[in-house]
């Protein structure tokens, strides 16, 4: 007598679709669910297609866990996941079920990821005008204040401000030398060190190059000369 081989979630299929459910697309997690459910068929016992629609649900939970989602937010208060895998009629139906799960998830944990990015670049901001006149102020120095690498940073800050951490300090510190133009008589030497240039001719390149004309020029511009 032939031997049926019982269907299995393996551990192939759970990589798969876990990397999905953290980092993907919903295209990407529809093919995926489309793939396990392939060696579904509808004449399987009940109850193995059972156990392996609660391997799946259990790899889509286990990915929210590894990001610290809240089960109820995401899922909802009366999420019952044994009442509603017995009460499937179709293989259909729990494919749609299992597919909507893991969008959701996915959707939270993106949602949760970009929350993290924006703190950590609100707070690189926030760090560096305190200190962006500290000629020593660098990404490592802002990477060792928030605990972080420099690479994962770098990434982060320019997807989320559209330019790099160097050109964010710079026009920082321009900026703080264009109202030092405007309200001070100090010389060009001075204000490049005091909003963190080391080279004042740095500071007169960089300023030419931002706004079009040299420090003097600008100086002259608000006086009437």
């Amino acid at each position: 007598m032939e031997k049926i081989e019982k269907i299995r979630f393996d551990e192939l299929r759970e990589i798969e679709l876990t990397r999905y459910i953290k980092a993907g697309t919903n295209q990407e997690i529809e093919e995926e669910i489309n793939k396990v459910f392939r060696g579904v068929e509808a004449g399987d016992p009940v109850q193995d297609y059972q156990i392996y629609m609660l391997e799946i649900l259990t790899c889509i939970l286990k990915a929210a866990k590894d990001l610290n989602l809240d089960i109820e937010v995401v899922l909802g208060e009366a999420f019952v996941p044994f009442t509603q895998i017995s009460n499937f009629t179709t293989m259909e139906e729990a494919r749609i079920w299992l597919t909507e799960i893991c969008i959701n998830v996915k959707n939270h944990i993106a949602a949760k990821r970009q929350s993290t990015f924006t703190n950590l670049v609100d707070r690189a901001k926030e760090y560096t005008k305190k200190h962006y006149h500290l000629g020593d102020i660098s990404i490592n120095k802002v990477c060792s204040h928030l605990h972080i690498s420099t690479g994962y940073f770098s990434s982060i800050f320019k997807k989320e401000t559209k330019m790099t951490f160097v050109n964010y300090l710079n026009d920082i510190r321009l900026e703080a030398g264009m109202v030092l133009l405007r309200t001070t008589d100090m010389r060009a030497l001075e204000i490049a060190e005091k909003v963190g240039y080391s080279d004042a001719n740095y500071f007169s390149f960089s300023f030419r190059k931002k706004v079009g004309v040299t420090p003097r020029e600008y100086r002259n511009s608000f006086r009437g000369v």
